[in-house]
């Protein structure tokens, strides 16, 4: 209730600053764990979840481990753990209190200052860095190879498999069949910069996905970025003939985009671009013969 926030704030400050990590407590909570774990040992879906999880992330990573822990390590936390690990994290630096309910702000800040007002500590801010997923082993194949590559955002793998399919494209003649199977990811999947460099499109492509850009509009703008998408695949294998198919569930999930509806979003999706990024994005963007997009980055 609102009349008792001062006392709860007053609780929950002397429980962070000085807990007391009686022995019994300890061990009541590590047999609760230890059950835990224990229980889920013995269920299928538990244990077919926590071997997916390793084998994605591999052992040595933090999201690789299991959230409870094991039975043995569960057993060598000690009281002594415990208070080593609040006296490094738990402190004013790393905290930070978040009111919500039917308090004044200038009541909350004050009981606030008159609680935590002295609190000191060492250590700074407490830093956590995740550290990279390694890319799982490539499947093997016997005929067909495979290049995995990065999403949402591009990597060299997306950059060495667009070039592939080009340079293939590229080869056939007037008597062969392309097909081209795609689903959804081939946009981040199939990268091949115009204009600018691989750099660029990596940051017009993270810039889009903080803008809150939708795939559509994604697209489109990759599609004037780019020697792959937008036709210039099947434009690479002509006079042969392209068949494509796309599986992607997504509606605006096109690689090749749709000419139609592009010329009615040029604008929306340039003065994106425009905003979120990079000046070769601009560049390209408003090349000559482009004015629309012109008057566009002008405004």
């Amino acid at each position: 209730m609102a009349e008792d926030f001062e006392r709860v704030l007053m609780l929950l400050a002397d429980v962070t600053r000085r807990p007391s990590f009686p022995e019994s407590e300890i061990e009541t909570r590590r047999g609760h764990i230890q059950t835990l774990i224990r229980q889920e040992e013995d269920s299928p879906a538990a244990v077919a979840t926590e071997t997916l999880v390793s084998l994605l992330y591999g052992d040595t990573h933090p999201y690789g481990k299991p959230v409870l822990g094991r039975v043995d390590t569960v057993a060598r936390i000690d009281r002594a753990a415990l208070v080593a690990f609040h006296a490094a994290h738990v402190t004013p630096a790393g905290t930070c209190v978040v009111v919500v309910g039917d308090v004044e702000p200038s009541r909350a800040s004050a009981a606030i200052e008159h609680v935590l007002g002295d609190w000191t500590g060492a250590g700074d801010r407490p830093s956590v860095t995740v550290p990279p997923v390694a890319w799982p082993t490539v499947r093997q194949t016997r005929v067909v190879p495979m290049i995995e590559a990065g999403h949402p955002v591009p990597d060299a793998a997306g950059l060495e498999s667009a070039a592939r399919a080009l340079k293939l494209a590229e080869g056939a003649t007037k008597d062969d069949l392309v097909l081209v199977l795609m689903s959804g990811g081939a946009s981040a999947n199939w990268i091949a910069p115009a204009g600018i460099t691989f750099a660029e499109k990596q940051a017009v492509t993270r810039a889009l996905l903080r803008s809150g850009a939708n795939i559509g509009e994604m697209n489109t703008v990759r599609k004037h970025l780019s020697r792959i998408k937008g036709g210039r695949l099947a434009r690479a294998a002509f006079p042969a003939q392209v068949v494509t198919r796309n599986t992607g569930r997504r509606g605006g999930d096109r690689a090749r985009g749709d000419p139609q509806r592009d010329e009615q979003r040029r604008e929306d999706d340039a003065r994106n671009a425009v905003a979120c990024d990079p000046r070769g994005a601009r560049r390209v963007l408003a090349g000559d013969g482009n004015r629309r997009l012109h008057r566009t980055i002008a405004t």
